[in-house]
């Protein structure tokens, strides 16, 4: 058992005074529970904007339903979500993300070593109780649970949407305005977040410091490689880092007339920003957002492509180059290729191409049709039941007469399975059955070639072969009136009963 010496962080007892009276007690206990919510989670390691996101889903439905957190029920988180997918019709992830952050704030609010039960108890006659269980959240089923519109650009789209931040540029340059900065810096940015396969916020955060040489692919010069250092991180973890390799032989090119031409006249003297704001240290993810959306716009493209389908548009058309797949999973910083292959979103023409690829290459590896070595294959596993034939020859006309002769060897079956055994071909013959060894009772060696005669093939054993157990022969005769192992007797013995003869 864990034994506390003092109040663990975001306790009851480190934001209210014992014996103190509130002025506004209702208020006063609900900031003091999320300043304490928000504390715990920092505790944990948890980025802040995953603690200030919840801390506001929580303010928020503690407003929609117009109640404190001891007042709460179940019934009010059903309505709330409700009313969020009809009314507001959010996706399914951030529906899961809002009922997780009110679980969080639940658990964290009716757990003992916070005391916050007993403070609600002691100065409202009641305390807070889970609301938010299995049956009122959603289940998170499927690895990707992205909207179905989101997918890649093809290779027309893209050029065509780099075509037009490059005229954007050129055309407000063209009416002598300034803003012909950060348009050729969007422009740049989006360039490279392609280059790269980087997420918005890897690009957006990189400096102009994390482009190296590699020293493995000198063609690029001092642009070979780039150092991603705020890659999306772990469950209570920092950013993650990855190394990512280039594989465009027009990225130094680019990244070469933004770094020694343009950044400069952004007066960015003491600031590292590769892609410098012109308020602040770096550009913004919502001056991302509405740039890219404003030149999707424009081209007439829909909305199904965002800043995120640069980067589906990079693994896809890596794959589609031909790029080995465990070297795009490396490039994209993925632990899982199950995790790469959901970027992937190849073309049906690029289907078609590696189908007519592997076909034609089986074509010409393909051996040349040989007769006499598909009539061996035959012979390998064919074979020719020849039973009727071989009573004809030994006066034996009617399956019952070979009833009697096989009880007198211990194998009892019916006139009915014996009729199957003359009539039937076996779907299932084992080697014993091609080649047993003589009975105990027979006269002479040369009185049991049973397989020789009833069954035609090139499987039998080598001779003097002395193995008597019987495989597998007709199991689906059981249950007619005698058993498996009988037929398989009658199949093992049959040589001798017709060579002996009544």
């Amino acid at each position: 058992m864990v034994r506390f010496n003092g109040p663990v962080p975001g306790a009851a007892g480190l934001h209210l005074v014992d014996g103190v009276p509130l002025l506004r007690p209702e208020e006063q206990v609900l900031a003091a529970m999320l300043t304490g919510f928000a504390n715990q989670h920092l505790a944990r390691n948890l980025a802040r904007t995953t603690v200030e996101g919840r801390e506001n889903t929580v303010k928020a439905f503690a407003a929609y339903v117009n109640a404190y957190p001891w007042l709460w029920t179940p019934a009010m988180v059903d309505e709330w979500l409700g009313d969020l997918r009809s009314l507001r019709d959010l996706k399914r992830s951030t529906i899961r993300s809002y009922s997780e952050a009110v679980r969080a704030f639940c658990h964290f609010i009716t757990d003992p070593l916070y005391e916050w039960t007993a403070t609600c108890e002691e100065r409202f006659g009641t305390h807070p109780v889970p609301v938010v269980h299995e049956w009122n959240t959603a289940v998170h089923v499927l690895d990707n649970e992205a909207d179905a519109k989101k997918r890649a650009f093809t290779k027309a789209e893209l050029h065509a949407f780099f075509a037009h931040c490059d005229d954007e540029v050129a055309r407000i340059r063209a009416f002598g305005r300034k803003g012909w900065l950060p348009a050729f810096r969007d422009a740049t940015l989006f360039k490279t977040a392609y280059a790269y396969g980087t997420r918005r916020n890897e690009t957006r955060m990189l400096d102009a410091a994390d482009f190296g040489r590699n020293p493995h692919g000198g063609e690029f010069g001092q642009y070979g490689r780039c150092q991603v250092r705020f890659g999306k991180a772990k469950k209570d973890s920092p950013p993650k880092r990855c190394g990512v390799l280039t594989v465009f032989d027009w990225t130094p090119d680019v990244l070469d007339e933004w770094f020694t031409e343009v950044r400069p006249l952004f007066g960015t003297d003491n600031n590292p920003a590769a892609w410098p704001s012109e308020r602040g240290l770096r550009i913004g993810c919502q001056r991302l957002n509405s740039c890219f959306i404003a030149h999707r716009k424009a081209l007439g493209l829909d909305d199904g492509l965002d800043f995120h389908s640069v980067r589906r548009s990079y693994v896809t058309h890596l794959i589609e180059d031909g790029w080995d797949p465990c070297f795009v999973q490396e490039q994209v910083g993925h632990e899982h290729a199950s995790t790469t292959s959901l970027y992937t979103c190849v073309s049906s023409d690029f289907r078609t191409r590696t189908l007519r690829r592997a076909a034609s290459g089986l074509h010409h590896r393909r051996r040349p049709p040989d007769p006499d070595r598909e009539a061996s294959m035959k012979r390998k596993v064919g074979y020719t039941w020849r039973l009727r034939e071989v009573m004809a020859q030994h006066q034996i006309f009617t399956a019952t007469e070979l009833v009697p002769l096989l009880r007198e060897r211990g194998i009892d079956l019916s006139a009915s399975q014996v009729h199957r055994l003359v009539s039937g071909t076996p779907e299932r013959l084992s080697l014993q059955v091609m080649a047993p060894t003589p009975p105990t009772n027979s006269t002479s060696a040369g009185s049991w070639p049973i397989a020789a005669d009833a069954v035609s093939a090139d499987t039998r054993p080598a001779p003097g072969r002395t193995d008597t157990s019987a495989g597998p022969v007709w199991t689906e005769m059981s249950g007619h009136g005698g058993s498996a192992r009988d037929a398989a007797r009658a199949g093992s013995f049959l040589g001798s009963v017709l060579v002996m003869g009544p």
